[in-house]
């Protein structure tokens, strides 16, 4: 939730284990530019 207030980066969340991804990594990483703020 907080991610999708602008509160949390994907980045630190993920580096910090707050959000788990598993398959394509390089996908995940640009999932932020699909929903700009």
């Amino acid at each position: 939730l907080d991610m999708c207030n602008g509160k949390l980066n994907g980045v630190t969340a993920f580096m910090t284990g707050k959000l788990r991804a598993a398959g394509d990594i390089m996908a995940a990483q640009r999932i932020p530019s699909l929903f700009p703020l």
